[in-house]
């Protein structure tokens, strides 16, 4: 008994001393976890997408931003005033900015087979953790979250960004502006299923809504976003449905914000949800499934993006057989109208941005966005930079990321192939740097 004392006072917090240590996050910023600067050879780069390509490059990156872009491949030993120079080898690689969601969900994870009311929100922040591991490895280095349950995407934002968890540069919105019993706020008889405050986003009436604002930006919202219309397959969804809130109501949301410089995305499928929000103000329509002809006009003369998520469309085609007859009849109605709607945005010169809805489809699958604006008409010039370029504009973050350029944060991937002339070659992400840090192929 008294060993079994000694050998538990003494050995055991060793043990849990050795454990502490193993499991601790390396300090990204020391010199001992990573070199102080990195030198990639890049055999093409593609410093913006819609610019012409360049072969044989050299980008040094120190202290997380881009330092230079040179021709040919320098010497890491001409470079005197850097220390501890790492060279990354990409000379068989075509090199890019790192690409950019503006519509994900990190807390909604692949396969979670609970029901959303069963999960904890401490569930809630290892599925985001999870997420934004899969998304940074796809080459995604910048999200946008539009709209989570809990303060969890708060932490799991600030985590990434401490170097805790590894993930790509995360915008939150926390929870969706929404109107009381509509999309966004749990509806039903069973009101203990009800989750009425949703976070402080749910308002009744113009004085309310502003409040919800204003209270998103005190939990720390990065943007604001707002649900103009019901989901897709819900009545409130639908191509002719009216928006869900008054006039008084979505201006002083969108106003609001703006004061407190804060983007506004809608969420909105039917054409009247889409020309209030356009009218109101907002600053990007997500979906717009039903958007009409002359309202993807006025949205080309404001500059208001449009957000496609047509990724959706593989979880319409897949499940289409075992929906309800109601169900499927929007989705089918969804799947006939999207490739010309979408198409047509973009012919009309309407500013379009990659947002793939991931968490409603699969993390780490973000890709399957620009194939889907391919396929409806986009040149795979113009799909990558509304991955890249184009979103940063949406998101304010054209000084920081979207391009390769000195000062801006060394967010770089490396594909193995051509993406100009495959697009498909985007699955084949071989190296991932994140504002500096390498999280996929050192």
């Amino acid at each position: 008994m008294i060993f079994h004392m000694r050998f538990s006072k003494t050995v055991f917090p060793l043990i849990f001393s050795v454990l502490f240590l193993m499991v601790q996050p390396v300090n990204a910023d020391s010199e001992e976890a990573v070199p102080a600067s990195y030198l990639i050879y890049a055999g093409q780069l593609m410093v913006e997408a819609g610019k012409p390509t360049q072969s044989a490059m050299s980008i040094l990156i120190s202290d997380g931003k881009i330092q230079a872009v040179e021709s040919g491949y320098l010497d890491p030993s001409s470079l005197k005033q850097y220390s501890n120079v790492k060279v990354l080898d990409h000379r068989k690689h075509f090199v890019m900015p790192g690409l950019i969601d503006v519509h994900v969900h990190l807390e909604m994870a692949n396969g979670n087979k609970k029901s959303p009311y069963e999960l904890t929100e401490a569930d809630l922040a290892l599925n985001g953790a999870h997420s934004a591991r899969l998304t940074v490895e796809a080459g995604f280095t910048t999200v946008r979250d539009l709209g989570a349950s809990t303060s969890a995407i708060f932490a799991l934002r600030e985590s990434v960004k401490r170097g805790l968890v590894p993930g790509p540069r995360i915008l939150a919105a926390g929870a969706a502006v929404a109107i009381v019993g509509g999309h966004g706020d749990d509806t039903g008889y069973h009101q203990k299923v009800w989750s009425a405050a949703q976070d402080g986003g749910v308002c009744s009436g113009s004085t309310d809504c502003v409040r919800a604002v204003r209270h998103q930006v005190k939990r720390g919202a990065d943007v604001i976003k707002l649900t103009a219309s019901g989901g897709g397959g819900k009545p409130q969804g639908g191509p002719s449905a009216p928006p869900e809130f008054f006039d008084d109501e979505i201006t002083g949301i969108v106003n609001t914000a703006h004061r407190l410089d804060r983007k506004v995305a809608a969420h909105a499928h039917g054409n009247a949800g889409v020309l209030q929000a356009v009218e109101a103000g907002v600053d990007s329509i997500e979906h717009g499934t039903f958007v009409a002809p002359k309202t993807l006009s006025l949205m080309k003369k404001r500059g208001t993006f449009l957000v496609p998520t047509l990724s959706v469309r593989d979880n319409l085609i897949r499940d289409l057989d075992n929906m309800t007859p109601d169900i499927q009849k929007r989705a089918k109605l969804i799947l006939d109208v999207t490739p010309e709607v979408m198409g047509g945005a973009y012919r009309r010169g309407v500013k379009i941005a990659l947002g793939s809805d991931a968490g409603v489809v699969p993390h780490g699958d973000n890709v399957r966005e620009l194939e889907w604006l391919v396929k409806v008409g986009m040149s795979n010039q113009d799909a990558l930079k509304a991955g890249t370029i184009d979103a940063a504009e949406l998101l304010g973050l054209v000084a920081t990321t979207g391009s390769i350029a000195v000062g801006k944060s060394a967010d770089i991937i490396a594909v193995d192939g051509d993406p100009l002339s495959e697009i498909e070659a985007m699955r084949k992400v071989d190296f991932v740097m994140a504002r500096g840090k390498v999280f996929k192929g050192e």
